[in-house]
């Protein structure tokens, strides 16, 4: 085993055949709700950029990592990009454990106000938003915390913002290893009974695809599935799931659409009106020069009577 900026990885040593870890039965590990290998990630088939979920395992009781330097500016956001609160959290100013971290945050007036933050039993950071705040989150604008030189600020560990909830399915691959040679697909099973012991009963033998058809049958399995997005907690199978995600995604994109059309529209019809008010319509322009060319000729001809008239007069008193 090593460990490298927080990343462990797990080989055989030079000369051997393999290494293989499995959970214990009788009395597995858990952290966070993840055994040792799933925790660390060492049986991972796929990787992505972001881990796929921020069940650090920790406690309020925990010490949290962070040390006593670097700061995230946090907000408050809304729906519409409205940013009510932010937050300045110093780790200069904030206590060594998971408890101080909570405190910090919920003692803040703006942030006390809006929302509550707890951990659940998993460890992962959770905001509850207070009534008329219930479609607020959490965003950072600034992380220059660093958690035990793992080059990982208190937002990507815990996931605060919807950066990492959108990374979380970025560049998500085969791991390259297997991608390059399937072969190194795991498709055994460990037999935990056979002697680990040259000339005896091997813990694994070639051809064993049961390890493969428990894969498969992953597919059939009901799942229970937290909610996300726009999606409910639900118990179905990851096909079932699946097929509710790519509906969601429909969903949502048919109503982007209809909510650009619309705001197009009223665009157009603004434009239209502003344009009503303050532009220039040629044909009532020409309809008032006409109007104001008649006056003037009246006005013209009245004069000149006028004139004609007084003449008249002129001429015959003289």
């Amino acid at each position: 085993l090593s460990l490298a900026s927080g990343v462990m990885t797990y080989a055989a040593p030079a000369g051997s055949t393999g290494a293989t870890m499995f959970q214990d039965a009788t009395s597995p590990s858990s952290r966070g709700g993840r055994g040792f290998s799933h925790f660390f990630g060492l049986n991972d088939l796929m990787e992505s950029a972001q881990p796929g979920n921020y069940d650090t395992g920790l406690t309020t009781a925990s010490t949290h990592g962070f040390g006593n330097s670097g700061i995230a500016e946090l907000q408050f956001r809304g729906p519409q990009g409205q940013t009510p609160a932010t937050l300045s959290l110093d780790f200069a100013t904030v206590g060594a454990t998971v408890n101080d971290i909570l405190t910090a945050l919920n003692a803040n007036t703006a942030f006390g106000s809006h929302g509550t933050f707890s951990f659940d039993s998993n460890g992962a950071l959770t905001m509850t938003p207070k009534a008329g705040f219930e479609d607020y989150h959490m965003e950072f604008a600034s992380d220059t915390t660093n958690r035990g030189g793992t080059a990982v600020g208190i937002t990507a560990f815990f996931g605060i913002g919807t950066k990492f909830t959108a990374d979380a399915a970025k560049d998500v691959k085969i791991k390259d290893a297997i991608y390059a040679d399937p072969k190194k697909l795991a498709t055994a099973k460990v037999d935990t009974s056979a002697a680990a012991i040259a000339g005896t009963v091997p813990a694994l033998t070639a051809g064993d695809g049961r390890g493969a058809v428990e894969f498969q049958k992953l597919a059939d399995r009901t799942i229970s599935f937290g909610a996300a997005g726009h999606l409910a907690n639900v118990n179905t199978t990851m096909g079932a799931y699946a097929g509710a995600v790519l509906a969601d995604m429909a969903t949502q994109a048919s109503i982007t659409n209809k909510i650009k059309d619309d705001r197009i529209a009223l665009s157009r019809d603004l434009t239209a009106r502003l344009d009503g008010k303050t532009g220039v319509n040629l044909d009532e322009e020409l309809a008032d020069m006409i109007i104001y060319q008649n006056a003037y000729n009246a006005s013209a001809r009245l004069i000149s009577t006028a004139r004609e008239m007084f003449d008249t007069l002129l001429s015959i008193a003289g």
